[in-house]
């Protein structure tokens, strides 16, 4: 399957296509490797290349960096992912001094992005007691939602950087945030009418991509303990989204129980997956 996925990013114009996702999928694979050398290594090796590429703006030495570090680029654009995957990039891979020019470059374009923010508000795009100051209610429309689970994530990546200078609160931020995830009243496949089921799926994909808030898009575990209630979502419907849905959803399940330390071996839906 890593070999296929390889292929695929591998072809022409992919990288440019798929973007971030990309460069997400080859650690992924660095990720779920970690118990075969020769996959990590490789997948290493591709994000690497595939780092380099999409941040190549901000490695031009003729460009300003004071046009790509504005505050938009973090809040709408891909700069916080590249600089946190550029620091794992770092961390785990073999020494390359293009990498550590393309980190610094990356942290410096950040931070003068975070300036230009001035303030959390500025930086999430919304104030944040206006949508975490009332008790949760679901609503249909997703996006939303979506839209601050997957910047929880990139936060998350920013704040395990000690070179960025991320505004006051962020982390009490993401903490309330978390809390509030645990006490949104997500719906379940048996509470949905068949006319409806569009919206389990794509209330599943919100769902799913919540572990990365933690795991930073699969680069670190989560366990249990860290959400019980998510857990359960996931065995509790994780045969609806097998038997009901396209092979998407039901990957998005399975990567996420092998961010929870399950395999084939080990864990019966994932292996059913």
């Amino acid at each position: 399957a890593y070999s296929e996925l390889v292929d695929f990013i591998g072809r022409a114009g992919m990288h440019e296509q798929l973007g971030t996702d990309a460069l997400e999928a080859s650690i992924n694979g660095a990720f779920a490797g970690s118990n075969m050398l020769d996959v990590r290594t490789h997948a290493l090796f591709e994000g690497t290349d595939i780092l380099l590429e999409l941040a190549a703006p901000y490695l031009d030495p003729e460009q300003d960096l004071k046009e790509l570090g504005k505050c938009s680029e973090l809040r709408d654009g891909i700069l916080a992912k590249l600089v946190s995957y550029a620091l794992y990039i770092k961390q785990q891979a073999p020494h390359n001094a293009t990498v550590d020019l393309a980190l610094e470059r990356l942290e410096n374009a950040t931070n003068l992005a975070l300036v230009a923010c001035g303030t959390l508000q500025e930086l999430l795009g919304f104030e944040p007691s206006s949508r975490l100051g009332t008790p949760p209610i679901f609503t249909e429309d997703v996006s939303d939602m979506f839209g601050m689970v997957v910047q929880g994530a990139d936060l998350i990546g920013l704040l395990a950087n000690p070179r960025l200078q991320v505004p006051n609160g962020t982390s009490d931020y993401v903490a309330d945030f978390w809390n509030y995830l645990s006490r949104y009243p997500f719906p379940g496949f048996s509470d949905y009418k068949d006319s409806q089921l569009y919206n389990f799926d794509q209330n599943s994909y919100v769902v799913t991509h919540i572990p990365y808030i933690v795991t930073g898009y699969q680069r670190h575990q989560i366990y249990v303990s860290d959400a019980p209630w998510l857990f359960s979502y996931l065995r509790e419907n994780f045969y609806a989204a097998m038997e009901n849905f396209e092979h998407d959803l039901l990957a998005e399940f399975v990567d996420n129980l092998r961010q929870y330390g399950c395999t084939e071996e080990n864990d019966v839906q994932t292996r059913d997956g």
